[in-house]
């Protein structure tokens, strides 16, 4: 049951002990992920390694056909835009969710009047 999770101890009118507490009144937006992760994050994907394994070998096949100057980067270069542009797009609506995440808590009530046994808490 999920609500064992939270360590609920019903016999005190279901109020939560410390632990509990604690991870209830965690304010995940506080800290904001540093930028960087947020660029690595967009890499950790199966199809963008599989993109980045295509444009390795596009390149090593242009090579070993004798290709040169602009002709053996023109297809790994689309690729590895296309890759880059996606991470933008990314890490654009990863801030754009952390920023509305934070308005969210910020509405958030701190303290809650309850009735629990017929009483107010």
């Amino acid at each position: 049951m999920a609500i064992d999770n939270w360590h609920w101890d019903w016999s005190r009118g279901g109020e939560a002990d410390a632990s509990a507490k604690a991870a209830i009144e965690e304010d995940p937006g506080s800290g904001g992920t540093p930028f960087w992760k947020l660029v690595l994050k967009q890499f950790d994907d199966l199809l963008v390694k599989i993109l980045i394994a295509a444009a390795v070998v596009s390149f090593l096949l242009a090579r070993m056909n004798g290709e040169t100057g602009l002709s053996a980067f023109l297809e790994p270069s689309v690729i590895f835009m296309i890759l880059a542009a996606n991470a933008t797009v990314g890490v654009i609506t990863e801030t754009n969710a952390e920023k509305a995440l934070e308005e969210l808590w910020a509405y958030q009530a701190d303290t809650a009047t309850v009735l629990r046994n017929g009483k107010l808490r």
